[in-house]
């Protein structure tokens, strides 16, 4: 439960960060300090990974799911991706 409320703050201080990165690019590049802290952001991000794919989960009929390859298949097919990309640092291929 303490978990999924961090994500949840983790995730709000994202959504407030992300435009200010899209509208001062200047800033957030200059800014070590910044930048440590978008990285910080991602490294939980990146840990949430491991937990989701750890973590069992209730399925259609409300029944506990709690065999290692169903979660991971699972996690995998819904919703890997999107949190994989989502904190891959395209930033520092591209430059």
């Amino acid at each position: 439960m303490q978990w999924d409320v961090l994500i949840a703050i983790v995730l709000v201080i994202s959504v407030v960060t992300t435009p200010i990165d899209l509208a001062f690019p200047k800033y957030s590049q200059d800014n070590l300090g910044y930048k440590s802290f978008l990285y910080a952001i991602d490294l939980i991000f990146l840990i949430d990974i491991f937990v989701n794919f750890n973590s069992a989960y209730e399925d259609d009929y409300l029944e506990i799911i709690d065999d290692r390859k169903t979660i991971c298949l699972n996690y995998i097919k819904l919703w890997f991706f999107i949190d994989f990309f989502s904190i891959f640092p395209f930033e520092l291929i591209l430059e």
